[in-house]
């Protein structure tokens, strides 16, 4: 019986053949794969900047519902400030959004970012949701870094619960 997800395409693609997670083939994500991959996708999804538009309100807001390819990534996030509150919801709810619609191995995401008080241009935060692998779900904490005004997006090795 094999026990594990499907691996997704691209991950099959950037296997690390030295890797002793792996069995040949490289078709199945056991639990610590699976972080892995949705780490990586996570990154991802955050480090990337979508094209201006016409009126940076509109840079917020999906192209479509449900969001397409022409959606993936984040506006910059240049004109934000760590220090405001209303920004730090409206970049809140535009990754929980992302997330939700390009990465969704990770279920009933929320996102908590707080101001770095030494780096007026950074912000930290936890993305915390859920994992399932089969009949089992298992609540993860993704520890989060953004730094020089969003430009450097960090997603750091998740803590499961």
């Amino acid at each position: 019986m094999v026990i594990g997800l499907p691996v997704p395409l691209f991950d099959r693609f950037n296997e690390e053949l030295d890797d002793a997670r792996i069995s040949e083939p490289y078709r199945i994500h056991d639990l610590s794969l699976l972080l892995d991959s949705i780490q990586k996708e996570l990154e991802n999804i955050l480090n990337t900047r979508l094209p201006p538009r016409s009126s940076t309100d509109s840079s917020w807001t999906p192209l479509a519902e449900p969001q397409t390819v022409l959606d993936y990534g984040l506006p910059a996030l240049s004109s934000l400030s760590s220090g405001s509150p209303v920004d730090a919801n409206l970049l809140c709810r535009t990754i929980v959004g992302k997330i939700a619609s390009f990465e969704p191995r990770l279920e009933n995401p929320v996102l908590e970012l707080h101001e770095v008080e030494d780096d007026p241009t950074a912000m930290v935060g936890i993305l915390r949701g859920i994992v399932r692998l089969h009949a089992l779900s298992h609540p993860v904490n993704f520890p989060v870094s953004f730094r020089q005004h969003g430009e450097s997006v960090t997603i750091l090795p998740p803590d499961v619960l």
